[in-house]
């Protein structure tokens, strides 16, 4: 039978500890709690609402917008929010969501990210209201 003492440097004798669980075993444990992990995530990820549905909930009216509500959009800083308000004091009112290109900040990539986050409505014409 083998000696489970051994002596250290100082001349103390201590015992081997045993093993419980081998290191395989402990990686095929880790490997499945992962696989269980990310199928919980998958399956979260599936039950979550449509895009469409959680964009329906929020519009923002660029043409009458706070830097404050345009902060709220997904990908707009608060730098990109006040060029926003300044290029539509500066230019007018958007005519169309594309326009938004023109506004330094505002590339391909986060237009497409905000676009159906956003509207453009006519402006009111001030004659307009003066006849009602």
């Amino acid at each position: 039978m083998p000696d489970l003492k051994s002596t250290d440097a100082v001349g103390d004798v201590s015992t081997v500890p045993k093993r419980s669980i081998s290191s395989p075993i402990i990686g095929w444990i880790s490997l499945a709690g992962l696989a269980l992990l990310l199928a919980g995530v998958q399956a979260w990820q599936t039950s979550r609402p449509t895009e469409s549905v959680q964009t329906n909930r929020f519009r923002v009216d660029v043409n009458t917008a706070s830097e404050a509500e345009l902060i709220a959009l997904p990908d707009l800083g608060p730098q990109t929010a006040k060029s926003i308000v300044e290029y539509r004091n500066q230019h007018g009112p958007f005519q169309t969501v594309d326009q938004l290109l023109r506004v330094p900040g505002i590339g391909n990539a986060t237009l497409k990210q905000i676009r159906s986050m956003v509207t453009v409505d006519p402006p009111v014409q001030d004659d307009v209201l003066a006849q009602n």
